[in-house]
């Protein structure tokens, strides 16, 4: 693979650091660009990777994978392009960074990816896409070096990027929060916090890994849990409504989350945290009030007759409509 340079090792290209030396890249062949490096990318320094060197040290550089967040990309724009060649292949995973973006720092041969940060524990999966002017040989380097987070996904049209970082970039954060709620949900269900945080964590953990392990498809695996007639049916009745809870996740992965992209460049909605789009989730529980608003959900019966564009209420409204009722809640009402 030539000399790699790794500009910007915190948790996204730290991890992709680990994942390359965990799969036998030679150290010597490392060279990190990190202004501030953590005790263990520094500790790497006694195994051989090259730590701060100057372009002028490394000579020749086969790949560039550039890690930093987008706002310090322009900074260190100059001081990258000394660290690549008319043959560097340039792979970049800064979010909402185009590749003309990075053609104009970095030369034209030019990666771009996609990845989440589940990566941080090689389970995560990046979405990548090239220039026209990258070689087989070039891609399979990229493919490599991107797979020593998890799996890889390639594309041929750059516009879908936005769609993929509202799916898997942004998604990570859409499971933490019902993973969140849920437990939110079972505690005002009247279970001890701990039991009910150990709950949801563990069933949302459990089910992503039959997910990940089963080969059938989610809606099968879903079918599979529920019993016609049963507890799990009556929630299933009033998440799947016309109203529901997918047009929540389908306006929050899609409509919101691409809109979100689009106001980070002017108001900074989306908190770009190393490399990898995270909704702060402050914002997030905004949006999904606002989502349940706009769409008029009107949360009723045993959640009191009260308006709530609270997704814990809309997660825990089938759970005490059932069992204080032994049915799913009636139709949501509107204004």
């Amino acid at each position: 693979m030539g000399t790699i340079v790794l500009a910007g090792a915190g948790k996204m290209g730290g991890a992709m650091l680990s994942g390359w030396l965990a799969r036998g890249l030679d150290p010597k062949n490392i060279a990190v660009i990190e202004p501030s490096p953590s005790n263990e990318v520094s500790a790497l320094a006694a195994k051989g990777v090259r730590l701060n060197p100057s372009a002028s040290d490394l000579g020749t550089v086969a790949t560039l994978v550039v890690a930093l967040k987008p706002q310090m990309f322009r900074q260190a724009g100059a001081m990258l392009k000394s660290f690549t060649g008319p043959s560097t292949l340039v792979v970049s995973i800064m979010a909402g960074t185009t590749i003309a973006s990075i053609s104009e720092f970095c030369g034209s041969t030019v990666v771009r990816a996609m990845p989440n940060t589940p990566a941080a524990i090689g389970r995560g999966i990046t979405v990548a896409v090239a220039a026209t002017n990258v070689s087989a040989a070039q891609r399979a380097v990229a493919d490599a070096l991107l797979r020593a987070t998890g799996s890889v996904e390639w594309i041929s049209d750059e516009s879908l990027m936005d769609a993929v970082t509202a799916v898997s970039g942004s998604g990570p954060a859409y499971v933490f929060l019902l993973a969140e709620q849920l437990a939110r949900a079972g505690v005002e269900a009247g279970l001890p916090g701990e039991l009910a945080t150990k709950l949801a964590r563990e069933t949302v953990a459990g089910s992503g890994e039959l997910l990940h392990r089963s080969e059938l498809d989610s809606a099968t695996l879903r079918q599979n849990v529920t019993s016609p007639g049963g507890t799990t049916a009556a929630a299933l009745e009033v998440l799947m409504a016309g109203d529901g809870m997918l047009l929540l996740l389908r306006r929050c992965a899609l409509d919101e989350s691409l809109a979100a992209l689009h106001l980070v460049r002017q108001w900074r909605f989306v908190d770009l945290d190393d490399d990898c789009v995270r909704i702060d989730a402050e914002v997030l529980h905004q949006r999904l009030g606002d989502v349940a608003h706009h769409a008029g959900l009107l949360l009723v019966g045993a959640a009191g007759g009260h308006a709530h564009g609270n997704f814990r209420h809309f997660l825990l409204l089938p759970l005490l409509c059932f069992f204080r009722h032994g049915r799913a809640c009636p139709g949501q009402a509107r204004p």
